[in-house]
């Protein structure tokens, strides 16, 4: 095919990958200090060359871009070669065939985005997956394992549980098979890369994760939970020798071509300060480990740093000195930025696993157990993993459904990781970023197995919806004495209005109050994580309320939850089990 009818004229260096422009696509590549004959090549449906231009003339130093109109119809694809060997197009948007080196000409956008509006943090229930890992259960999803098109199919699941807003594992085309990584371990050899925390083709979903190999499958997933009300968020790690105007540009194109709602920014590459009034994301919401030590961030940011984590940990396992930090963090609250709390993510036990064992057992990972954290956090509550002693299961069971308590009833956004509320396991390996099996695959059986814990966690995920001032208090200052007004929050011990803490103290009540909430303007949750049943006091209701129970993880009700109508009044005080989170609110008399 001759060149004749092609209109070719210098392109703009600036404008790097495949684009189209007034109906000219313009190419633009980065070749930086690599020399020989640079060439972009046409294909054809069967993966045919069908035109080669040889870009010698379109050179801007190491930088290389083109006009082309009037490009040929049959041309479905394109790609680069240097002294006749493919290159990579860092920009490239999709693999053509999942063939190397070779791109899909520029896709449709997405254009749902402007359509959609994404939830307030404080509205907002984030539930945090493997793309892969959470569809790979082939009599779940048969042919759509492990692809976006399996999650779409769990959108439905997602809506009964109450989650609004998804956080991926890395999605876009990372390689899976690499030596080394600074971020996951420097001893990988040759073992899957699992999670994909590292650099790879930055601005096209995962090839592995298409049903269809076409990226329409992600624009799809994307429509399909923005149609139901659920957000889209994913997570992108970048090394440091990124560079940074690369990564907005990377960010930019999957918000608004892509309508993804905001992004988790992992790697050193990442600078806090390059998406600080930056108009590019203003309604796009930027997730970072730490912002506790930066002043003037925009409020579309938050903190997702594992420091709740840390102090619910802690507290859940009893530990000695933890209620200061469990009360900090699950009443803290910063005005100029935004907290996500959760409990357990990939890095670490899942939650099943933080109260079955006591030590990692990474054996599979091939590195003799060296590999992940040494100290969890854990208690497994008498056995270490699999036992059939009944007092046991029950306690860890118990222990499960209070961690809930603590991450659903906390202040700032909430975070699930994906199967901890059907109990998933991975048998104690902490660190699970080569297993690319049913090791880290979730199994949908046990959703079942486990449908009182789904059935809890959904019931608390409700009630977090409809009370959501008690995880929005302004005022957290502790009363001293009795006073006629109720503070927002206020915490109690063996008296009401009186809180003595020591190392040794593991049992605190907390008093939310908001006037505005007719149903249940006073809300009482009592935790109690000292091995011995323990005394609470209840601060006296206004005239006409009285305190009724609503949870209580140790004891069910008729029904056989622990949750809903216990026909149990309260007045003044009440016993709490050991390990066990009581949750009363205050309301009308009949």
């Amino acid at each position: 095919m001759g060149q004749s009818k092609l209109s070719l004229n210098k392109g703009n260096p600036l404008w790097l990958g495949a684009n189209v422009y007034n109906r000219q696509y313009h190419f633009g590549i980065n070749i930086g200090e690599k020399e020989g004959a640079l060439a972009l090549e046409f294909y054809d449906i069967n993966g045919n060359k069908v035109l080669s231009i040889n870009l010698q003339d379109y050179s801007f130093g190491g930088c290389f871009a083109i006009f082309i109109g009037n490009l040929p119809k049959e041309v479905k694809a394109y790609g680069y070669t240097l002294n006749g060997k493919g290159i990579l197009d860092y920009y490239g948007k999709a693999l053509f065939k999942g063939e190397a080196y070779k791109y899909l000409l520029p896709q449709r956008k997405n254009k749902e985005k402007a359509l959609y509006k994404a939830h307030n943090f404080k509205d907002l229930i984030l539930y945090k997956l493997h793309t892969k890992g959470f569809t790979k259960d082939i009599k779940s999803f048969k042919s759509m394992a492990g692809t976006f098109r399996g999650l779409t199919k769990k959108i439905d699941y997602f809506k009964e549980l109450g989650i609004n807003g998804l956080m991926l594992m890395p999605s876009y085309d990372f390689v899976e098979k690499i030596n080394n990584s600074s971020f996951v371990t420097e001893k990988i050899n040759g073992l899957p890369n699992y999670w994909g925390y590292c650099a790879g083709n930055y601005f096209m979903p995962k090839q592995e994760y298409l049903y269809n190999n076409s990226n329409k499958d992600f624009i799809d997933f994307v429509k399909a939970c923005h149609n139901n009300e659920i957000d889209v968020y994913m997570e992108f790690y970048f090394p440091g020798d990124t560079n940074k105007a690369l990564i907005q540009e990377i960010l930019a194109y999957w918000h608004y071509n892509y309508g993804v709602d905001g992004f988790h920014l992992i790697g050193d590459g990442v600078l806090i300060s390059d998406f600080v009034k930056n108009g590019y994301f203003k309604n796009c919401k930027i997730f970072f480990d730490n912002l506790d030590y930066l002043e003037n961030i925009e409020n579309n940011m938050a903190n997702i740093g594992n420091g709740f984590s840390v102090a619910m940990k802690k507290f859940l396992k009893s530990d000695e000195n933890s209620m200061d930090d469990a009360i900090y963090f699950l009443s803290r609250e910063n005005k100029n930025f935004n907290y996500v709390n959760w409990i357990t993510s990939q890095d670490g036990f899942t939650l099943n696993d933080l109260v079955s064992y006591n030590y990692k057992h990474n054996e599979a990972n091939g590195e003799d157990n060296k590999d992940g954290a040494e100290n969890n956090l854990s208690w497994n509550c008498g056995a270490e993993g699999d036992t059939k002693k009944k007092y046991i299961l029950s306690l860890r069971k118990r222990q499960i459904k209070n961690a809930f308590m603590l991450l659903m009833l906390s202040q700032g956004t909430p975070m699930l990781y994906a199967g901890d509320e059907f109990c998933n396991s991975q048998k104690g390996n902490n660190n699970a970023y080569c297993q690319d099996n049913e090791v880290s695959w979730l199994n949908w059986k046990d959703l079942q197995k486990n449908k009182e814990i789904f059935d809890f966690v959904k019931f608390l995920i409700d009630f977090r919806k409809k009370n959501s001032f008690i995880t929005n208090s302004t005022d957290n200052k502790q009363l001293i004495s009795y006073n006629k007004e109720y503070p927002n929050i206020s915490y109690h011990g063996e008296k009401a209005w009186f809180f003595q803490k020591s190392s040794s103290t593991r049992t605190v009540g907390i008093c939310y109050h908001n006037n505005k909430n007719t149903e249940a303007p006073y809300i009482y949750v009592g935790y109690n994580f000292y091995w011995e049943e323990e005394n609470l006091a209840l601060p006296r209701l206004p005239e006409g309320y009285k305190w009724k129970k609503l949870v209580d993880t140790y004891n069910k009700n008729e029904e056989g939850n622990n949750y809903g109508d216990f026909n149990e009044n309260l007045v003044d005080k009440f016993s709490i089990k050991a390990r066990t989170v009581i949750m009363l609110i205050g309301v009308k008399e009949d």
